[in-house]
């Protein structure tokens, strides 16, 4: 059930596109630019990474990072901004082991102040891999995250070991966009040694 859409590019740092999806539940697409940064997360000292965005004020979506390990075994996610709440409900939601009997995802932790934002943390299993959210508790479409600090801080609470970190993107996951949204984004970097 997706529909169309377009995406268009400048340069690896100036690009959108423009998504036409169904006013139904799934993730239809995840437009996305990506760098690999393929370093055990024991030898970085550095992995940071800058975004800006433009994204619409309907449909059903959220900006988010994905970071990946090598293996793709484990899944960090970093919601910057969304159409649901940052309590895990609205009509997108993260993925969780815990709900409540309205069907909102329960966040392990709340209010969790690491890589250079405050999150909502969540963590659940898709069927392919662990999946850890972070939620922004205040929305942003441009920020710097410290990607370090985030996966050393699931690495303290014993959710990940010493993993090495493959792919780092950011994107727009699309639950619906119907009629057509625009979606945008610049100065994307990573800086990782």
């Amino acid at each position: 059930g997706a529909g169309p859409q377009t995406l268009w590019a400048n340069s690896p740092t100036d690009w959108g596109v423009w998504s036409n999806q169904p006013n139904t539940g799934g993730i239809k697409s995840y437009p996305h630019i990506s760098y690999y940064v393929g370093k055990s997360l024991g030898s970085l000292s550095r992995l940071t990474s800058v975004v800006s965005a433009t994204t619409p004020s309907g449909g059903a979506w959220e900006s988010t990072y994905d970071i990946w390990d090598t293996n793709h075994a484990n899944e960090i996610m970093l919601w910057l901004n969304y159409t649901g709440t940052s309590a895990g409900c609205g009509n997108v939601k993260p993925i969780s082991y815990n709900w409540t009997s309205a069907g909102c995802a329960i966040p392990v932790y709340t209010k969790v102040s690491v890589g250079g934002g405050t999150w909502n943390v969540y963590r659940g299993n898709n069927g392919s891999n662990m999946v850890y959210s972070f939620l922004r508790t205040t929305k942003t479409n441009s920020t710097a995250v410290d990607v370090l600090a985030i996966l050393k801080y699931l690495k303290n609470l014993g959710w990940i070991g010493d993993l090495a970190v493959g792919d780092v993107q950011y994107g727009f996951e699309i639950t619906s966009s119907s009629g057509g949204l625009n979606y945008s984004s610049t100065n994307f970097t990573v800086s990782a040694r």
